[in-house]
């Protein structure tokens, strides 16, 4: 199963981008959206941006992941003494995550909570 992220664009070359989702950064297409500019909050799955979202709606998500990771740490040995960093990790079908530790691909699983 794939997510649907809400992302900003941040850097946009053409129908090539890179987008931000909490510190998360992936590549992902624009070509369904030949309007699409930088700065934008996209709905992005499967490596498209499929959609612009309203900044508002996009806060509401963010907000929920955050709260599914703290959840998570709350209530996993796994992460016992560990900050909860109000990141997640996304694994968006098979586009490359753009991290400090850098760039992975996978396909499938969506959003893994606490793989850091």
């Amino acid at each position: 199963m794939c997510l649907a992220v809400p992302a900003r664009i941040i850097e946009l070359e053409d129908d090539r981008a890179v987008v931000d989702a909490m510190g998360n950064r992936w590549k992902a297409k624009t070509t369904l959206l030949p309007d699409a500019k930088l700065g934008d909050v996209v709905l992005v799955h499967a490596g498209f941006a499929i959609s612009t979202v309203d900044e508002e709606e996009a806060r509401k998500t963010w907000e929920l992941f955050a709260e599914i990771e703290n959840m998570a740490r709350a209530s996993s040995p796994r992460f016992e003494g560990e900050t909860p960093s109000t990141q997640l990790d996304f694994r968006l079908c098979g586009n490359d995550v753009v991290r400090e530790f850098g760039s992975y691909s996978s396909w499938g699983i969506s959003v893994l909570l606490g793989n850091r």
